[in-house]
């Protein structure tokens, strides 16, 4: 295909017109838990950036599923995997069975990465379970959640009926300096892309969650900041890890990236 593209274009690329994309032929056992599961194609660039890294593509469950077993069942079902992924998506269906096993991965440590709504859920999770705010939600979810620690932020709001509330694009990210996101980087600032409308809503957690300039050992922190939250992990569990952009939008064949390289990674260590 590039020999055709250079040839059509009268091209005369160097030598270093080349690359590798890698056989997917290591084995992760990972999981990805979402509800969009009719089309092959729903969840593509995630399963492509797996792929990019040299493992086969995750197995997949659907949400609501989860939703439906007992605990034994439920324990049976994922204590299988090595790692879970929850992707994005818009809409309440299968969020109760996401949630369920963002609360699996981080009591009994299980390597868990959040892309996009996977992270506003860990923190919904969090934010139920832990900090103790009984009904905490998303207002995409629950309008009248007493604790909407997921919200649209004022800005947002005022662009409502002109159709302008996701926010979409490349951004630039500051990553805190003891979190496990900046050892992933090797960098101080980073630029990520985006496309969701809702965001954390830190006011709402009463000064529970909120950007630390030490490890903040035993708590869900916010590990980096652009004018929004962009990630929070748990830095006592092996990978508990989300981010509010979608990296999967910029891993390349020649560059996978580095989230997800280092995720799988961990899910291959006993």
């Amino acid at each position: 295909m590039d020999r055709i593209v250079v040839g059509r274009l009268n091209l005369n690329p160097s030598g270093e017109f080349s690359w590798s994309n890698p056989e997917p032929s290591k084995d992760a056992n990972v999981v990805m838990i979402g509800k969009y599961l009719a089309t092959g194609d729903a969840y593509k660039s995630v399963l492509e950036s797996v792929s990019l890294c040299g493992y086969k593509n995750p197995q997949m469950l659907d949400a609501e599923d989860l939703e439906k077993m007992t605990e034994e069942e439920f324990g049976e079902t994922l204590e299988r995997y090595s790692g879970i992924i929850i992707p994005g998506g818009f809409g309440h269906r299968g969020i109760e069975g996401m949630v369920r096993a963002i609360r699996y991965a981080r009591e009994n440590d299980k390597r868990l990465l959040g892309l996009c709504l996977g992270m506003q859920l860990m923190t919904i999770e969090y934010a139920r379970n832990v900090a103790g705010l009984e009904g905490a939600n998303s207002t995409e979810f629950d309008p009248d959640t007493p604790y909407p620690v997921i919200d649209l932020m004022e800005e947002q709001k005022r662009v409502m009926k002109l159709g302008g509330t996701m926010r979409l694009g490349a951004e630039e990210i500051k990553l805190s300096k003891w979190s496990k996101l900046h050892k992933i980087y090797s960098e101080d600032v980073v630029v990520e892309r985006h496309r969701h409308r809702y965001e954390v809503n830190v006011g709402a957690f009463r000064g529970i969650l909120r950007i630390e300039e030490s490890d903040p050992k035993d708590r869900l922190n916010v590990s980096a900041m652009s004018e929004f939250v962009e990630a929070v992990e748990l830095s006592q569990n092996r990978f508990h890890i989300g981010v509010q952009y979608h990296p999967e939008y910029v891993s390349k064949i020649s560059k996978p990236h580095p989230l997800f390289v280092e995720f799988l990674k961990t899910c291959e260590e006993s």
